[in-house]
Order: structure tokens, then sequence, then C-alpha cells
């Protein structure tokens, strides 16, 4: 991490998170910013020239006004108690945007690849260390909740988490993929098609564990205070899978 390095007169680049909502300009949540400072105090205090990068939204490749992180300097600025330089067009390795970081872009692997020393920030160790105790040591019951849009992206990680969970819960758009595979109807929601046997072969093998895991699949729930109700009464009536849209 941050703490194992000597930065003194030393240019760090830092791949931060700090995409933010933004409204006309205007900075809404200041969380993934205000998450970093730790890492980017650190680095100031023991001398190291600091560079910061990030994305923000997906401006696919093109320049756009409204994605400039123009307002993150100007708020770095102020909680930072010094001038924070903007870099609008600049020539690009420490990674803490956990968000990220999984992600084979040129500012994660790209970089690190090139430098000398590569180490994480406070954020991103602070995950790592959380993560790793949760996986390898967990409470009980253990339930895990993935998300996204696909489930081929997910298949080591499913896998992974089937070995050691009591409660799986299925979100975001590859539920449908799910949904399907278990004789649903998603009209035109998400769907990968290919992966509706792998899904199949999942639940199988949750079945075949004894105590199996319940996969809840779920979608934009409307209140999701009532969750933990879902599962419980999932659980007492033995179902392996339940279907919870708001809309399809």
């Amino acid at each position: 991490s941050v703490d194992d390095i000597n930065v003194k007169g030393k240019r760090v680049l830092v791949r931060c998170d700090f995409n933010v909502p933004l409204i006309d300009g205007k900075i809404t949540d200041e969380n993934r910013i205000v998450a970093a400072l730790p890492t980017i105090k650190k680095l100031i205090a023991d001398g190291g020239k600091v560079i910061l990068c990030s994305h923000l939204g997906k401006p696919k490749g093109e320049p756009k006004p409204e994605l400039s992180l123009a307002p993150v300097a100007v708020r770095l600025s102020e909680l930072l108690g010094q001038e924070v330089k903007f870099a609008a067009d600049p020539e690009v390795v420490g990674p803490n945007a956990v968000g990220t970081a999984h992600r084979a872009h040129c500012s994660n692997v790209g970089v690190a690849s090139l430098v000398d020393t590569a180490v994480v920030g406070y954020l991103m160790q602070k995950e790592i260390d959380f993560l790793g105790n949760a996986v390898e040591n967990p409470e009980r019951p253990f339930v895990a909740i993935l998300g996204g849009a696909k489930v081929s992206s997910k298949i080591s990680v499913i896998e992974n988490l089937l070995e050691k969970v009591d409660t799986l819960i299925i979100g975001g758009g590859m539920a449908y993929t799910f949904s399907k595979a278990m004789g649903g109807n998603v009209g035109t929601s998400l769907l990968e098609e290919d992966y509706c046997q792998y899904a199949l072969d999942m639940l199988k093998k949750a079945e075949e564990k004894g105590e199996a895991p319940f996969f809840i699949l779920c979608d934009e729930i409307e209140d999701p205070h009532n969750l933990g109700a879902i599962i419980r009464t999932a659980n007492l009536a033995g179902a392996h899978g339940v279907i919870i849209p708001k809309r399809r």
C-alpha cells in the first residue's frame, strides 16, 4: 500500500474514482471525492508530487464539456486547502478506484505495467481487507448480493460465491437470464440467451450442495426494506428462485 513506499520528490499517479453525479456542473454527491482524501493527503504529506486521474461518465472517446472533471478539481481544492490544477488534456501508479479496478482500462493496467512501483491506496486496501475477511471468515448467515448486466462477466464470481454463501441474491440485468432459464417471460429485457444453460447449471449446483443457497432474482425492487422478509419467505418455502420485478 502507500504506507510501504517512499514518494518524497517523486511524481505519483493516482487512479481515483471521481465519477460523481453532476447537475448543471454542480456536484450533487461528493462521497467518492471525500473517500480518496486520506490517500491524497498521505502522499502530499510524504513529499510526493501527486497527479490524480479519473473518468467521468461515458464520453465514448470524444471530449464532452458536460463530462469535464473541472468541478471536481475545484471541490478538491476546497477540501485540501490548496490549489488543485486541472489538466484539460493530460499526457498520461497507485490505483485507488475500487469501482473500476476490475476493468482492463489503460489507466488501471496499462500505466501500471510501465512504472517501477505500483501500490494500492487506502480506499482500495480497505476494500481488499474487508472483502477478504468477509469471504474467508464470514459471519453466518452469509448473504451475497451480486448485480450487473451480464452473467458472462460474473462466471468466476458466481462459482466462487456458491461454495461459500448461504444465500446468493442475483440482481440487475443478469437476473433476466436466470429468469428466462427458469422458464420465465422476460419480454425485451436484457438477456444473454447463450448463458441460460449456465444459469441452470448453477441452480443445479446449488441444489446439490445439500443446504442449497437460495437464488433471489430481483430487479428494481420497489421497497428494498422488504428484501429481508422476501429472503425469509423463500427460505421457509424451500424455493430456490424468486423473481421480484418492479417492471418488465
